[in-house]
């Protein structure tokens, strides 16, 4: 499910930067020209946590390329080498497992020039702690979780399986560990199945950029399936 996940991610920015192509390596853009892209996320059940680091020429929807000698790519200090795939074009990718990857980890893109770009990131999975029964009528729904800070943001996802409806997708900031959706919030939905996904989510700029700038994201996502009845 994270590999598809992964390829999902990678898809889904190959159709925000609307490029295909590549190139081998900083070709025309100079090293003060490469925008960094840092993806970073997980999934409850999963082992593993994905990192993926693209770099693009001018801005978030240049083409991506690849960084050649004497520029790199490290994580916590090991160098990452560079992949590539005709969809997305080059990338550097690695999973870590989830346990030996909770905690605080640094990201260091060394240019053509040899300046370096240190980016650091704190990645801690969340757990629902709130049992949810196969059938819930629709009423408050409270969701206790472990592991969130104060105001951390979440992505609240619903779907149910109707053509006309909508779903629910907003952002909603946690405080206590504690979130609820409200009768009126479920009203929304359609008597049946709902898929709830609950979305951690931090987007940021790279602090230590180069002068296209970049942007970091962390992802951790739990996913629950139920009946929902009047």
């Amino acid at each position: 499910a994270l590999l598809l996940s992964f390829f999902v991610f990678l898809l889904s920015g190959i159709i925000l930067a609307g490029c295909f192509g590549s190139m081998s390596n900083e070709g025309e853009a100079g090293p003060e020209d490469i925008y960094l892209d840092y993806k970073i996320w997980g999934e409850e059940g999963e082992d593993s946590v994905m990192v993926m680091l693209q770099f693009r020429e001018y801005d978030a929807y240049g083409t991506t390329v690849r960084i050649d000698g004497p520029g790199s790519v490290t994580l916590d200090g090991k160098r990452i080498p560079a992949d590539s795939s005709v969809m997305t074009g080059p990338y550097y990718a690695v999973t870590r497992q989830v346990k030996e990857f909770t905690g605080w980890h640094t990201i260091v893109f060394t240019s053509a020039d040899k300046v370096k770009h240190k980016e650091e990131f704190y990645f801690r999975p969340f757990t629902l702690k709130t049992q949810l029964t196969d059938s819930l009528k629709r009423d408050r729904l409270n969701l206790q979780f472990e592991g969130l800070e104060k105001r951390d943001i979440v992505r609240v996802l619903l779907t149910d399986t109707s053509i006309a409806g909508d779903g629910i997708n907003r952002l909603d900031t946690i405080w206590n560990n504690k979130l609820t959706l409200t009768k009126n919030t479920l009203s929304y939905l359609e008597n049946g199945p709902v898929h709830l996904e609950l979305i951690k989510e931090i987007e940021k700029p790279v602090e230590n950029h180069t002068g296209a700038g970049g942007t970091i994201i962390v992802l951790y996502t739990i996913r629950r399936e139920f009946f929902l009845l009047d």
